[in-house]
């Protein structure tokens, strides 16, 4: 990637970090006292959990720091499966969040060949959601391998059209 590109996409990943930060205290419940005379209604908002997220081999910082403040920001852990052959910003990411002080467990880097951890992935219950970007091929594939264990939330690009679910 050209330097002048790459300044842009890690200014670009900061403002996400800000962007996520500032709507962290946006997230709360809400109530209703309009329904009528006998109602009160209740919203809480609650983290999904343990998300899992893989990341494609193009642009794969900029893809992890578009939702990895976003997920934090919702109050969920983070296992992240990096393409295998551009996984050095992940790790980087990964340091400079330990030496931040983002505890242990919260943000988890697993390193593999894709077809096998993403599969993995997937059938694992551990997992409450699964965010990647792929091809349509790998999108099934996901569906599939989830539907036989236990269904998840899919979100990404690619699965916009399967799930509208966003974090």
């Amino acid at each position: 990637m050209p330097f002048p590109q790459a300044k842009a996409e890690a200014e670009g990943c900061v403002a996400c970090f800000e962007v996520a930060v500032g709507a962290a205290h946006l997230l709360h419940g809400e109530s209703f006292n309009n329904l009528s005379d006998k109602l009160f209604g209740i919203v809480l908002k609650k983290p999904i959990g343990v998300v899992g997220l893989i990341t494609p081999w193009n642009f794969p910082f900029l893809i992890l720091c578009e939702r990895a403040p976003f997920i934090f920001a919702s109050r969920c852990t983070l296992v992240v499966k990096p393409a295998e052959v551009t996984s050095a910003t992940t790790l980087l990411l990964a340091e400079i969040l330990e030496e931040a002080g983002v505890p242990p467990g919260v943000f988890n880097v697993i390193m593999g060949e894709g077809r096998v951890l993403g599969n993995a992935m997937t059938a694992r219950p551990d997992f409450d959601m699964l965010s990647f970007t792929g091809s349509i091929e790998v999108g099934r594939s996901c569906i599939h391998a989830s539907a036989d264990s236990n269904l998840k939330r899919l979100g990404g690009k690619t699965l916009s059209s399967f799930s509208p679910t966003v974090i």
